[in-house]
């Protein structure tokens, strides 16, 4: 099966490397990243390990799985035998890992790409007793190099979508070879657990460990960069509007609603967060054509003076402090088909939280709030519009909406440790 896997990368690299090289090349933030997921910059050396400590080897794909991984970094470094490295695969997920992690781990890297040189020259230099895949993020030729340098695999904190189930129903045999490398896999929830035992992993080898999400929700917000906040907007008797994690199409729907917004609550401060920071330019030249009062962040800091009624964050590592700033929080990815963002960082906050019809990567979680009165589903601009106006409208409708949210972290917390401990078995 390896064989023909990498027959066929073969191809697609043939095909598709002189098409991709000019960009890589005319990007310096593509360069980087491609050098060092090739293996050819950036690696780890020297790697040796701290004497007498066993070393962890945690992956995460990109931001919310980094965000996902922090409680469980956090809490096996308080084990003095464990030393952690961490590593992530796309630029934004990096740039995470660093602001959030970068104490806490002994080296931070890029994944290799799924060829072979490349892989086999990153495990070889992380040298790891032990292999933690967060959530997703799966290659053929990583885990049988991992397998063949025999290092126990664990994935944990996962999960299957419709989607992915059904690809891997389509390739069943080559599923099957691909979960057998690991020694135990930590769904999030029962449906994923049944959807792996349906592509051939043994119950034996399955613990229901719940959603890491939970526990990482509650992170501490920076008081002093919320006070710097609201001293620099003048925040103070404001409606705060945040909408975090947005993606192309979604800022142009809430532009359409946002001159009603202002109309009817003449205090609203609107945050707007893309969900990649580097579309924060054409974020803000959306809203001022619109002859809306607009800045990004770094404007802000650079002339302290400018009071706007939007503000677009062009930086990563700041969503949650946001959340807390705010009234309430539309999530992004939602609105179109992308899949959802993480609505529990707005929620353990106290926020009452909006969000689409598509929220398909955190279904069981958005299912979850909605229950329990802690969340609002939309499904157009018109009904964006109607459901903010209604919390700015009714703050006790708001509070108590927040209110549950709250209640709904606290109750489904301790995965960490469940994990933890199954983590600490194979050490």
């Amino acid at each position: 099966m390896i064989f023909v896997y990498n027959v066929l990368i073969l191809c697609i690299l043939i095909i598709a490397f002189p098409l991709y090289l000019p960009r890589i090349l005319h990007s310096p933030r593509r360069r980087d990243t491609f050098r060092q997921r090739m293996g050819m910059s950036g690696l780890l050396e020297p790697s040796e390990k701290k004497t007498g400590k066993k070393r962890v080897w945690i992956h995460a794909l990109s931001v919310g799985e980094v965000i996902s991984a922090i409680p469980l970094v956090k809490g096996l470094g308080d084990f003095q035998d464990l030393e952690i490295v961490f590593s992530a695969s796309t630029k934004t997920g990096f740039e995470t890992a660093e602001n959030r992690l970068g104490e806490d781990v002994s080296l931070l890297f890029y994944f290799p790409y799924d060829l072979i040189f490349s892989v086999k020259r990153i495990v070889r230099q992380a040298d790891a007793d032990l292999l933690i895949i967060v959530e997703t993020d799966i290659w053929p030729n990583f885990l049988y190099e991992i397998r063949r340098q025999k290092i126990p695999a664990l994935l944990i904190n996962t999960r299957l979508s419709d989607k992915s189930f059904a690809a891997y129903r389509k390739l069943l045999f080559f599923a099957q070879t691909l979960f057998q490398t690991f020694a135990r896999i930590c769904p999030q929830s029962e449906a994923d657990a049944q959807r792996f035992q349906q592509l051939g992993v043994s119950p034996e080898r399955i613990s229901l460990n719940g959603n890491m999400k939970f526990d990482q929700a509650q992170a501490k917000a920076d008081a002093c960069f919320l006070r710097q906040m609201q001293s620099r907007f003048r925040l103070e008797g404001k409606k705060v509007w945040i909408a975090g994690s947005t993606h192309e199409g979604e800022e142009s729907i809430i532009a359409e609603i946002w001159r009603e917004l202002k109309e009817t609550f003449p205090s609203l401060f609107l945050i707007l967060v893309p969900r990649n920071p580097d579309r924060a330019e054409e974020v803000r030249r959306l809203f001022t054509q619109k002859h809306f009062r607009t800045v990004t962040m770094a404007e802000t800091e650079k002339d302290p003076s400018l009071i706007p009624d939007i503000m677009v964050v062009d930086r990563i590592g700041v969503l949650n402090d946001l959340y807390a700033l705010s009234d309430l929080a539309f999530i992004g990815g939602s609105l179109l088909p992308c899949g959802g963002h993480n609505p529990l960082e707005a929620a353990v906050c106290g926020k009452p939280v909006i969000f689409g019809p598509h929220m398909s990567d955190f279904a069981e979680i958005s299912q979850m709030l909605l229950q329990n009165r802690a969340a609002v589903r939309v499904k157009d601009g018109d009904s964006l519009l109607h459901a903010v106006s209604a919390f700015l409208g009714d703050e006790k409708y708001a509070r108590e909406c927040g209110k549950q949210g709250k209640k709904v972290c606290s109750e489904n917390r301790g995965s960490t440790a469940r994990n933890i401990a199954i983590i600490r078995s194979y050490l």
